[in-house]
């Protein structure tokens, strides 16, 4: 077991990739913190993998607070972030695109990323470091037709270590 005795959090660990890297986290001894914006469905996914829940919406900053605070009071620390949540607006032209979709794809798929990464880092460094994990898409250095806002705010995903993607550095 990889991963025994630790805390990781999965965002978006209800469906597609997040579920995926949940159920192997938790095969391999982790204790899962899954996430959704839904809290029925994440609960559900967190009692089947023995794990916890907690639904907030990464866009909004005091939800992610709120999230983080709930991490630090029932586990005391973080060993492991995975950031696969996303959100995909329609397949619109970035002609007709809505700008309140591309505002929500930036809130969550980047600004998102970074506020879990900042509060995430903060408890990892409190206890001695940690691994972070930002789930990106081939979409962010190429562009697709009707992806725009996917697009860019993929190709801004960001590493933690301030100093160039390529490999661990510590926090």
């Amino acid at each position: 077991m990889l991963l025994k005795d630790k805390i990781a959090l999965v965002t978006g660990s209800t469906n597609n990739i997040g579920l995926g890297i949940a159920r192997a986290f938790a095969r391999e001894g982790a204790k899962v913190m899954i996430h959704s914006r839904h809290a029925e469905e994440a609960a559900k996914i967190a009692r089947d993998l023995n794990g916890d829940s907690f639904a907030a919406d990464l866009s909004r900053a005091e939800q992610v607070e709120a999230l983080f605070d709930h991490i630090k009071s029932k586990h005391r620390r973080l060993d492991i972030l995975v950031n696969s949540a996303a959100v995909q607006p329609s397949r619109n032209g970035i002609l007709e695109l809505p700008l309140e979709e591309w505002n929500q794809a930036l809130a969550v798929n980047l600004t998102g990323y970074f506020l879990t990464t900042q509060h995430a880092a903060k408890i990892m460094k409190e206890h001695g470091g940690g691994s972070i994990i930002n789930i990106s898409a081939a979409s962010g250095e190429r562009a697709s037709p009707g992806r725009a806002a996917y697009s860019v705010s993929k190709g801004g995903d960001l590493c933690p270590d301030q100093a160039g993607c390529g490999g661990s550095r510590p926090i």
